[in-house]
């Protein structure tokens, strides 16, 4: 049985966010992501975004410079708006290169 028949995607009947049915076990992300993820991503066949920051050139490049020019600024904006959140700690949770961390 593929991965693609042993699981399916459903919303999360508490918290209402789409994920994985059943929940990969620990060890099962481990080996897709060791063995199989981060080589489609440096193929270009999955995340294009992160595909894109993992290049060089004026494609990264340009990648970068959006990120920052949008995304990341109307972020930090919101974290100053809620009470100056900037001098916290914060906690990414997501997929990608952690730019944003790093802005």
């Amino acid at each position: 049985m593929s991965n693609a028949e042993k699981y399916r995607i459903i919303q999360d009947p508490d918290y209402g966010y789409r994920r994985l049915d059943p929940i990969p076990k620990e060890r099962e992300i481990t080996k897709f992501y060791q063995s199989q993820y981060y080589n489609l991503v440096r193929k270009g066949k999955r995340a294009p975004d992160v595909h894109k920051l993992m290049t060089d050139g004026e494609e990264a490049d340009r990648e970068h410079s959006w990120l920052s020019s949008s995304l990341y600024s109307d972020i930090l904006a919101v974290l100053e708006q809620k009470g100056n959140l900037i001098s916290k700690r914060l906690l990414g949770i997501g997929c990608g290169t952690s730019e944003f961390m790093l802005s």
